[in-house]
């Protein structure tokens, strides 16, 4: 479990850290900024251990730098599940929303 940029908790697979790892392992992205990412990347991420019925525990302090509060949104994204604050969730969608068309056209040209 990690704080993603988008002030969420992504809860990544194994199989997906590792290839995440890798490609941010590579020394053509290895930048200044990357290495400043990955300092607080790394140090606010943290190993989860479902119980027997499937459940995890949020960590305290992740919750807090995620504003967190009583009712989550959980979410699939590809290969993570990303955990949000309800209210955050839904001001995100609603500007998500908002500029849906323009959002779509500029993620198909790789901005």
């Amino acid at each position: 479990m990690t704080l993603l940029p988008d002030k969420c908790l992504g809860l990544i697979p194994e199989s997906s850290w590792d290839a995440l790892l890798k490609d941010l392992s590579s020394p053509l992205r290895q930048t200044q900024n990357l290495r400043r990412f990955l300092r607080v990347f790394f140090a606010r991420t943290q190993q989860v251990i479902p119980d027997t019925l499937g459940r995890i525990t949020l960590n305290p302090a992740l919750k807090d730098l995620a504003g967190i509060n009583d009712t989550v949104w959980v979410i699939g994204n590809n290969s993570i599940v990303e955990v949000w604050d309800k209210d955050l969730y839904e001001q995100q969608m609603a500007d998500v929303m908002a500029n849906y068309a323009e959002i779509f056209e500029r993620s198909l040209h790789g901005e």
